[in-house]
């Protein structure tokens, strides 16, 4: 298997909702590298994760009817409240790979539960 050499964004997976990521390009040694939930529902409050790994696990059981969680859960890095999150790509040691991305966000009356999630966003980080 041999890995992709350039450094792409792309969304992945099922979403419900109508917020998407989006990301600037990741390349390693990015101290800027910045992850954006755009057009967000006015008051509403965004968790973004970060993962190592990606899944398809339904939230229906959870009353996000049609929704899918895009990440593996055992690999979740970090979760950040907000819109945006700003993630340095270290070249000391230098950092590549993949990393995964997913914002779940309150939309009360949306499903049972209230929440919603994006697509999942794939950055090859090279």
């Amino acid at each position: 298997f041999t890995y992709p050499v350039e450094a792409v964004a792309v969304q992945y997976g099922t979403g419900c909702g109508t917020v998407s990521l989006s990301a600037y390009l990741p390349y390693a040694g990015n101290e800027n590298f910045t992850v954006n939930a755009s057009t967000l529902p006015a008051g509403s409050v965004a968790i973004l994760f970060m993962a190592l790994g990606s899944s398809a696990l339904p939230l229906d059981a959870l009353g996000m009817t049609s929704c899918v969680f895009n990440l593996d859960p055992a690999s979740i890095l970090l979760n950040v409240v907000g819109r945006s999150a700003r993630i340095p790509l270290g070249d000391v040691p230098l950092i590549t790979g993949d990393l995964y991305f997913q914002t779940l966000y309150t939309n009360p009356g949306a499903n049972p539960a209230g929440l919603q999630a994006t697509r999942g966003l794939r950055c090859q980080v090279r």
